[in-house]
């Protein structure tokens, strides 16, 4: 793998960059590093809506950069021409702005903690709203990123692969957001719903509202709570790319017949579920890449000890298309877990690829490290004690990804 940044000097503003504004490092280190033809520097973003939920699409795909007709004369004669629009609108990192995006997950810590709702409406919000809205990361953008961009038509006239990913427990659709930037830039599109199965630590709907994140009730235990989240978490997987295949401005730059799925955490559950099939049934997916999946619930104190998703357990409904399995050393040593995702690996025809990266945490498939200055993500131990910096790990990650992703397109 490719160690980034190469000089001293790019290695010294890198370090700064790293403890201050880790994002601004992302297109260095990530997006414009990973292995494979680019082939755009401009990335296009737009927001669906999935129609029978109301809940956001994201999506990311190879754009052209705008341009405007506008007339000018040519010896004599009134000629159109093309220009290029000049500042086209950006896309920030977080779709409703960071102090929501912020606000919405200590509501989450707020919630599982009993914490009266007065504290967090009149005390905790208030100090915490101006501190996220003044934030740099509040304003920043998604590099690369222009919303709303003219697809781009290959050289080859051929269509783009598409890409379904689910984020994990209490995430949103915001996240995984540089990884879709890396690959849109490579041939990819990119589709990242946010769940409203309650899973989330928010979700915005279409009509002005909101579904909060649902706390299950430990003392009565419900062990089909996160199946029926996760049945819901398919749906709606299988939405987004239905979205994707019926939009006018996408639907003819996609190839149908190339569908992948993924998702991180909750949403390899998700993702594996969604890729699933019963006997000899097809998966409408073509190959799924299971990102430090949640396969099993336990809390001895409650008396819970639950596998997840229910399909990915059978052999009748297992996995039957090329699996692509990335775990963390932190869920590697978690027995129950890792008993429970060996089971599921081992289940799966073709024979699943399996990587652990050594010294990690489960926090490092969050792209977090990219959004807190990384003394904080150290001191916290968001993402582990890896031999190398967290951004060449997260490379390491997103260029497995890519590969796999090359190999089964």
């Amino acid at each position: 793998m490719s160690k980034y940044p190469s000089s001293k000097t790019e290695a010294r503003a890198s370090a700064l960059l790293s403890k201050t504004f880790p994002i601004r490092t992302a297109q260095s280190r990530l997006i414009d590093s990973l292995p494979g033809e680019v082939c755009t520097e401009t990335v296009g973003v737009t927001d669906l809506r999935n129609p029978d939920t109301g809940s956001a699409i994201r999506v990311y795909y190879p754009a052209s950069k705008p341009v405007t007709k506008i007339m000018a004369w040519y010896e004599g004669e009134p000629k159109t021409i093309m220009k290029p629009v000049e500042n086209p609108p950006g896309v920030k990192v977080f779709r409703n702005g960071l102090p929501y995006f912020g606000a919405a997950y200590v509501w989450v810590f707020v919630h599982i903690f009993n914490v009266p709702n007065y504290l967090f409406r009149f005390v905790i919000y208030p100090i915490l709203y101006p501190f996220l809205y003044f934030s740099p990361l509040n304003h920043f953008h998604l590099p690369c990123a222009i919303r709303d961009a003219p697809p781009l038509h290959s050289k080859k006239n051929a269509k783009y692969p598409l890409v379904a990913w689910s984020h994990g427990l209490t995430g949103t659709g915001d996240e995984h957001g540089l990884l879709a930037i890396a690959m849109a830039k490579r041939g990819y599109v990119f589709a990242l719903p946010h769940h409203s199965d309650g899973s989330s630590a928010y979700t915005d709907l279409e009509n002005n509202t909101h579904i909060p994140y649902k706390k299950p009730i430990f003392s009565n235990y419900d062990k089909s709570f996160r199946q029926n989240q996760v049945a819901k978490r398919v749906s709606e997987l299988n939405g987004a790319v239905d979205q994707v295949l019926k939009h006018p401005d996408l639907s003819e730059f996609v190839d149908s017949s190339n569908l992948f799925c993924g998702g991180f955490s909750f949403g390899g559950a998700t993702a594996g579920a969604a890729a699933s099939a019963p006997g000899k049934a097809k998966s409408r997916f073509k190959a799924a890449v299971l990102i430090d999946g949640w396969y099993h619930i336990y809390f001895p104190k409650f008396n819970i000890d639950v596998n997840l998703p229910l399909e990915l357990h059978s052999a009748a409904t297992s996995l039957k298309i090329p699996s692509l399995f990335i775990g963390s050393e932190e869920f590697s040593k978690q027995e129950k877990l890792q008993a429970a995702t060996v089971r599921v690996q081992k289940l799966c025809k073709p024979e699943a690829e399996v990587h652990v990266l050594p010294g990690t945490k489960h926090g490092i498939f969050m792209e977090a490290m990219y959004w807190i200055p990384s003394y904080i993500t150290a001191r916290i131990g968001m993402v582990g004690d890896t031999k190398e910096d967290c951004f060449t790990t997260y490379f390491e990650y997103a260029s497995l990804v890519f590969l796999f992703l090359e190999k089964n397109r």
